[in-house]
């Protein structure tokens, strides 16, 4: 972290301080946050408090810590809102309550494309060929949304 004072054009005197945040996700680029204060302790406090919220985004946001079920929960609430039909929607419910029996707690960035193989071969012979194809289909917009949403 780098400190200094400035002069306002008002005569006054204020302290500044600049900081590496944690790369930004999206681009991967560098991020540099700048904050002012009246004293330096000040300063350095803003500064620490945006690198602060910064890292616990992008640590809440992880695919490694989110679980499938809750990336499927949130993709649910979202879809839900769309205005689909009452029976699409308790199909979906349906879907993912099956899609939660194998991967509930499993983070969804550990999910591989084998590892999902071995899930829909398990399903096929459980369940109709309907339901096989259902599930796949809302398995793939949950992925979708996870990719979108840069958790995969």
């Amino acid at each position: 972290m780098h400190c200094y004072k400035i002069k306002l054009t008002s005569g006054k005197e204020r302290w500044v301080c600049v900081a590496d945040a944690p790369f930004d996700p999206a681009t991967g680029k560098r991020q540099q946050i700048t904050r002012r204060g009246k004293s330096k302790k000040e300063a350095k406090a803003a500064v620490e408090e945006v690198i602060n919220a910064l890292e616990d985004d992008v640590n809440i946001r992880d695919g490694k810590k989110l679980s499938f079920g809750q990336v499927a929960d949130e993709w649910f609430s979202n879809y839900k809102i769309e205005g689909n039909k009452k029976s699409t929607l308790q199909m979906k419910i349906y879907t993912i309550g099956i899609l939660k029996e194998y991967y509930a707690k499993m983070p969804i960035g550990n999910i591989t494309h084998s590892n999902y193989q071995r899930l829909i071969n398990q399903v096929s012979d459980k369940y109709s060929r309907n339901t096989v194809s259902a599930v796949n289909v809302t398995a793939g917009q949950i992925f979708k949304y996870a990719i979108r949403d840069r958790l995969i």
